[in-house]
C-alpha cells in the first residue's frame, strides 16, 4: 500500500464514519490450548511419539475390531508382529512405513552443497516400486500381496498411519486379506438453538496474503480490506459485510521474500560480507515490511475479530505446531481485545462450532508422498486415519513430544479447513455415526484474490473474488 493510502486512513472522516457504522454481530469463541508447547525439550527422541500414537490408535483399533468379530462370530485372533505363525489366520495393529524409491535423502542434499548433478525437482515421490512395511513395538514385517488383491496399495499409503490387517504369514511376508482404519472421530453435537442463532453468521477464511515491498497484489489486499470492513457497496452489501463475524488468517501473512531478510539478520557470515549501508539498508526493509502487516492487521482488528495463525513463510518456529507470533512482533494489534496471535495446527470454538485448521504444511508435505486427486480427498483421509499429519516426523518436521501427540483427532471437528493451497475446494462429509464436517481448501490470496466465506448455522461456504482491475467484488 502507498503512503497516501495510509494518510487517507488516518484523516479521512468518511471512513472514520462508516467503519463506526458498521455494527458487527458477535459470536463467542474459545480457542484450545492443544497445540501451545509448554515446556520445549528438544532431547527427546521420536520414538516416544511413535509409541504414543500407537498405543492410542491400538485402543481405538481394537474396539472397532471387536465390534466387526462380534458381527461375524470370527476367532480371528489379535497377535503382536513378534507372534506371527505361518499359515495362521490373524490380526496385527501396527505403524505402516512405507519405502519409496523416489524419496529424498541427506545425498540430494550433499549433492547441492558439492556441486553435483542432485535429484530432479519432483512434484511427487510415488512409484510402482513402493512397498509397505508394518512396525510395532517390538517387530517389523514385509506386506505382500496388496496390489495383486486390489485391497489397497502403497500408493494410497503413507508412513506414520496407524492400522489394523488381517491376514496371514506366509514366507516370511505378511499377506493383507483386510484393512481396518481407525476411522472419523466421534463428534459433538451441535445445539438446534445456537444453530438458529448463527443464521446468516459468517467466518472469512483467508490465506497467503504473501505481503512484501515490491507485491504486485496491494490493490486487491486493499479491496479485502475495506470489503471486511465495510467500505465498499450498497446498504444491503454492507449489511452483509456486518454479519462476516470473525476473520482467521490462515498463514503465510508474510512473503517468502521476507523471510529470506529476516534470516539474513541471524547469518553472521553473510553479514561480514555487506557492506554497513548494506546491512542498514535490509534491516530498514524487515521495518517497512513488519509495519505493513501490522498496518493491515491493525485496520482489520479495529472493527472485526481477527485470528492470525503463522505459517511456513512467516517469521515463526519450523517444526510443528507452530507457535503464535509474539506481541512484540505486532504491538499495536495486540493492544484490541478483537485481536488473537493462535497457533498452527489452529483449533478452536466458535458459537459451538468447532474448527480445526492448518497454515498447509501438513497436505502440501503428504500430497508428495501419497497418490490422490485432489485436496480434499486428502484431508477426509485424514479424518479416517484420525491424524493431522502422520507422516511427521518422517517427512514433515514437528516438535518431539514425550507424553502425548497433539496432531491426533481425539473429536471430529465441524470444519476443517487448510490454507495456501493452490485452489478453492470444499466437500461435505458424513460419518458412519451422524458426523458432518465441511472439508475447505482456502486457496492462496496473492495467487487468487479469493476467500472463503463459512455461513455458522448451516456450514454452507462460498468463494469471493477481488477484481483489482474493475473494483468488483464477485460472489
Amino acid at each position: 500500500m502507498g503512503k497516501g493510502l495510509k494518510d487517507d486512513w488516518k484523516t479521512s472522516e468518511a471512513t472514520s464514519l462508516a467503519v463506526k457504522k458498521l455494527v458487527r454481530k458477535k459470536v463467542f469463541s474459545q480457542p484450545s490450548n492443544r497445540f501451545r508447547i509448554q515446556k520445549k525439550n528438544y532431547s527427546n527422541q521420536y520414538f516416544s511419539l511413535y509409541n504414543r500414537r500407537l498405543d492410542k490408535m491400538r485402543v481405538i483399533l481394537q474396539d472397532r475390531i471387536q465390534k466387526e468379530l462380534d458381527k461375524s462370530d470370527s476367532q480371528v485372533t489379535l497377535e503382536q508382529i513378534q507372534g506371527l505363525t505361518e499359515q495362521k489366520s490373524c490380526i496385527v495393529i501396527g505403524t505402516l512405513y512405507k519405502e519409496m524409491p523416489l524419496k529424498p535423502t541427506v545425498l540430494s542434499e550433499y549433492a547441492k552443497d558439492r556441486a553435483l548433478v542432485p535429484q530432479p525437482p519432483r512434484e511427487s515421490f510415488v512409484s510402482d516400486k513402493d512397498t509397505l512395511f508394518l512396525e510395532d513395538e517390538k517387530g517389523r514385517i514385509s506386506l505382500a500381496g496388496l496390489s495383486m488383491q486390489g485391497l489397497f496399495n502403497p500408493q494410497s499409503h503413507i508412513t506414520g498411519m496407524v492400522v489394523a490387517l488381517k491376514g496371514m504369514l506366509r514366507e516370511g511376508e505378511f499377506e493383507v486379506e483386510e484393512e481396518y482404519l481407525p476411522g472419523i472421530p466421534p463428534q459433538k453435537e451441535r445445539d438446534k438453538g445456537k444453530m438458529e442463532d448463527n443464521n446468516n453468521t459468517f467466518v472469512a477464511l483467508v490465506s497467503g496474503l504473501n505481503m512484501s515491498l515490491s507485491s504486485s497484489t496491494s490493490h486487491t489486499i486493499t479491496l479485502l480490506q475495506q470489503f471486511l470492513l465495510g467500505l465498499v457497496g450498497s446498504k444491503q452489501e454492507n449489511q452483509f459485510q456486518s454479519n462476516i463475524a470473525r476473520v482467521i488468517i490462515a498463514g503465510n501473512s508474510f512473503c517468502e521474500e521476507h523471510t529470506d531478510l529476516l534470516s539474513i539478520s541471524s547469518n553472521r557470515s553473510y553479514r561480514g560480507k555487506l557492506a554497513d549501508k548494506e546491512r542498514e539498508k535490509e534491516r530498514e526493509k524487515e521495518k517497512e515490511k513488519l509495519k505493513e502487516v501490522e498496518d493491515v492487521l491493525t485496520r482489520l482488528a479495529s472493527t472485526v475479530a481477527v485470528d492470525v495463525m503463522p505459517g511456513p513463510t512467516d517469521p515463526s518456529n519450523y517444526n510443528l505446531p507452530q507457535q503464535s507470533f509474539p506481541p512484540c512482533l505486532f504491538p499495536i494489534p495486540s493492544q484490541y481485545s478483537t485481536y488473537t496471535s493462535v497457533t498452527n495446527p489452529y483449533l478452536t470454538e466458535i458459537n459451538d462450532v468447532t474448527f480445526l485448521g492448518t497454515s498447509g504444511q501438513t497436505i502440501n508435505s503428504m500430497s508428495k508422498y501419497i497418490q490422490v486427486k485432489s485436496v480434499v480427498e486428502l484431508m477426509e483421509k485424514t479424518l479416517h486415519w484420525r491424524h493431522l499429519a502422520p507422516s511427521a516426523p518422517d517427512t514433515l518436521g514437528c516438535f518431539p513430544f514425550y507424553d502425548d501427540d497433539p496432531f491426533l483427532l481425539d473429536a471430529c471437528p465441524h470444519v476443517y479447513f487448510v490454507g495456501n493451497q493452490d485452489k478453492f475446494e470444499t466437500k461435505l462429509v458424513r460419518g458412519p455415526e451422524g458426523q458432518t464436517v465441511r472439508l475447505i481448501s482456502v486457496p492462496s490470496f496473492s495467487t487468487t484474490s479469493s476467500i472463503v466465506l463459512l455461513n455458522l448455522a448451516d456450514l454452507e461456504c462460498h468463494l469471493v473474488t477481488f477484481d483489482s482491475l474493475s473494483s468488483h467484488l464477485g460472489r
